[in-house]
């Protein structure tokens, strides 16, 4: 899947978009009108800077804010790996996922998306329509209530913020030894 794809896939169908950088002591962050600009930015930053796109579409630029969001098109899990983190390998987090996708049926909902983000994996769910945040909110709550009670070790933070930021596929993780994040063309087996 291509980056402006996978946008599409995951992203509201309007509003404003934001493109976020946090290498840099500016924590620099773009508002722009089309997905298309999400990949220049992208594009423009890599090498340099750590791509980050937000998962809502926001109301005004300059606040990257859950109460700025209109709209929300997925739900999204971040699996980190190594270090203190629970999972200590690519294969440790995709049996851990394994396991949550059959004992939940989450296969049921539709094929995940998985992106290798470098230093571990972002799993998305797209919607087939673009979902209010008020409405959002609880489904997100109710799906971070999931993973935690069958054991699936997430980043907490992560799966109920509306105003959330994950890398963009097609950039490079510079966090760690420069990485490439790309979808992984994996929909359910993540090795």
């Amino acid at each position: 899947m291509q980056p402006l794809d996978f946008l599409a896939a995951v992203l509201p169908s309007s509003g404003l978009y934001c493109a976020a950088e946090f290498t840099t002591k500016k924590k620099e962050h773009l508002f722009v009108d089309t997905r298309d600009e999400l990949i220049s930015i992208g594009d423009k930053w890599t090498g340099t800077k750590d791509v980050y796109f937000a998962l809502a579409s926001f109301k005004e630029t300059g606040s990257r804010t859950a109460d700025n969001t209109t709209h929300l098109k997925s739900l999204f899990i971040d699996l980190d790996l190594g270090g203190k983190k629970i999972y200590k390998s690519r294969k440790e987090a995709a049996e851990a996922f394994e396991v949550f996708m059959a004992k939940t049926g989450m296969r049921d909902l539709g094929q995940p998306i998985v992106v290798s983000s470098g230093g571990g994996y972002h799993i998305y769910w797209p919607f087939t329509e673009d979902v209010e945040t008020a409405k959002w909110k609880p489904l997100a709550e109710s799906f971070k209530r999931l993973c935690k009670q069958e054991g699936l070790e997430i980043d907490w933070n992560c799966t109920a913020d509306a105003a959330r930021v994950l890398r963009i596929p097609g950039t490079v993780n510079l966090k760690f030894d420069p990485q490439a994040c790309q979808d992984t063309g994996r929909r359910f087996r993540l090795i």
